[in-house]
């Protein structure tokens, strides 16, 4: 049996995730091979994102928010002032409340639930650019709600 063929990489949306902790980089990728319409570009610095956000035009921004050298926050200012990336959804993911937190479309807790994540990447990536999609389910974190986190499970070998 021969496998599906693989979409041409002008017909996938793009990703940016801008994330320094491996652990969360391995999970985003192992929940994203399950799209394989989706693909997955990784910088580990705000200035490796910004770089990676001119390069390869974006669909979705996944920008954590402590970074080694900048604030996801700022991150997002300095992305918004360039015309096709105005409009891109961004999520912000932190382990934080996110309490002031502006210019962002969701703030997603940190540990990301895997099942919550994934939908809410396919409700985003489904919308056209600059259509509001509400208040993501799962804010505040399960901790501040008084709740226990989904447990994250890592890709085999991880």
């Amino acid at each position: 049996m021969t496998p599906p063929l693989a979409p041409p990489d002008d017909a996938l949306q793009t990703v940016l995730y801008v994330e320094d902790h491996p652990g969360n980089v391995l999970l985003m990728q192992a929940l994203l091979s399950r799209r394989p319409g989706v693909r997955l570009v990784v910088a580990t610095t705000a200035d490796e994102g910004w770089h990676a956000a001119l390069a390869h035009r974006p669909d979705l921004l996944l920008l954590d928010l402590r970074l080694p050298d900048g604030h996801g926050a700022h991150l997002l200012q300095r992305l918004r002032e360039v015309p096709h990336l105005a409009a891109v959804p961004a999520v912000a993911l932190t382990a934080d409340d996110g309490a002031g937190l502006t210019g962002f479309d969701e703030l997603w807790p940190k540990p990301m639930a895997p099942g919550a994540t994934l939908a809410r990447l396919d409700r985003l990536l489904q919308r056209p650019r600059g259509a509001s999609v509400g208040a993501a389910p799962g804010w505040p974190p399960a901790a501040a709600r008084g709740e226990r986190p989904d447990p994250i499970p890592f890709p085999a070998g991880a």
